[in-house]
């Protein structure tokens, strides 16, 4: 495996299921909506299906990952996206297309979990981290695309076919360039014990993990409200303000590759908590400055960057705890992030209807902070 197109493949898997399939999505649901006229209980059903799947596919790369090697897993994750997105662009009903975006969203579950295994079996231990946070950045690269063909395509139809494109060629470098076989005798695909997965040294990350999946879900489900019926004129062009802070947002959190000389610099641990105080401040500024268009897209900017460097970071940490057996743990810990990814907006929801969304986005920052009270340790190699 040539280590630099691993990278690139891993880069394009990560934007293509991540920043669009999960996040960018989000930008052409109003389109999507009008064409078929989609209720708010199906839009819920796309929401809470692809999250269902997200699920469903994670708990299965868990078990296979490490039975039949990470190309297999990450492949078939590629070939999902590829599937699910042409479905979208040609689907005739609104079934075929709530389908269509259900399937897209299990997609990244068939990802990450093989890819933190293809990078164990690659790379020393002290590289896990960097690379990591290198293709993790990715997910910035998917949600410039998604912004862009937003902006420039006439359809949301083409833009999703475009998409489907891109995934094809995700799957055939990930077939390049991804190990076939897990290293060393295959391993059997069972679920690990409890107690290893939730032992002491993992509840910090674990609680960290779920913690920034209910705070940071507040910013990519309300944001867009932060700037409803909002727009900027460029070049005398009228633009949705939405469009303009998901741009931002991806641009930005392509920046996120800072992350690894970071962390090869200074550590895990100062790494995470720069990368906490970001998000909080993010999260907390937004909310103050909700009133302003250019202090929205300025905390749109940073909270791009921080929740690319967090989520790398969690990643990072988690491939440190479970340097045993990473595609489990590392699934176990997303899947954590996901629960609280669900949890968030519902109690964001209701705490708008009490105290304001500028208040809830305070809040969630505030949440954020304390999460500065339970930072990485470095491990300790005892007998499990």
């Amino acid at each position: 495996m040539k280590p630099l197109l691993f990278v690139l493949s891993a880069t394009l898997a990560i934007a293509v299921s991540f920043g669009i399939a999960r996040y960018g999505f989000g930008l052409f649901l109003p389109d999507v909506a009008a064409s078929f006229a989609l209720s708010t209980f199906e839009l819920g059903l796309i929401s809470s299906g692809a999250y269902l799947g997200y699920f469903t596919s994670s708990v299965a790369a868990m078990l296979w990952t490490s039975r039949v090697g990470a190309r297999a897993i990450l492949a078939a994750g590629m070939l999902l996206a590829t599937a699910s997105m042409a479905v979208i662009a040609v689907a005739p009903s609104s079934w075929v297309v709530i389908l269509g975006f259900v399937l897209a969203g299990a997609s990244p579950g068939f990802v990450f979990s093989p890819l933190s295994e293809a990078i164990a079996a690659a790379y020393d231990t002290k590289d896990h981290g960097p690379v990591f946070s290198t293709v993790n950045a990715g997910e910035g690269m998917g949600a410039v695309l998604s912004a862009v063909t937003f902006l420039f395509l006439t359809t949301w139809q083409t833009a999703w076919g475009l998409f489907a494109g891109l995934a094809a060629i995700g799957f055939v470098l990930v077939l390049l360039t991804t190990p076939a076989k897990p290293s060393g005798r295959a391993r059997p695909a069972v679920v690990p014990r409890l107690d290893w997965l939730i032992r002491r040294d993992a509840r910090p990350l674990l609680l960290g993990s779920f913690v920034l999946g209910v705070t940071t879900t507040v910013f990519w489900t309300f944001a867009g409200g932060l700037v409803a019926e909002r727009g900027v004129e460029v070049n005398s062009v009228e633009i949705e303000l939405r469009s303009l802070l998901w741009l931002t947002l991806g641009v930005a959190g392509m920046a996120g590759v800072i992350a690894a000389p970071l962390l090869r610099r200074y550590g895990l641990a100062i790494t995470y908590a720069v990368s906490v105080l970001a998000t909080a401040s993010a999260l907390a500024l937004s909310g103050a400055a909700s009133t302003s268009t250019g202090a929205v897209l300025l905390c749109g900017a940073l909270f791009g960057l921080a929740y690319i460097m967090a989520t790398s970071q969690v990643g990072t940490w988690a491939m440190s705890v479970y340097i045993e057996r990473p595609s489990s743990g590392f699934g176990l810990t997303f899947q954590v992030f996901a629960m609280g990814a669900v949890t968030g907006p519902a109690i964001a929801g209701a705490a708008s209807q009490a105290v304001g969304l500028g208040a809830t986005f305070i809040g969630a920052g505030l949440l954020t902070l304390c999460l500065l009270l339970f930072l990485p340790q470095p491990r300790k190699d005892a007998a499990r």
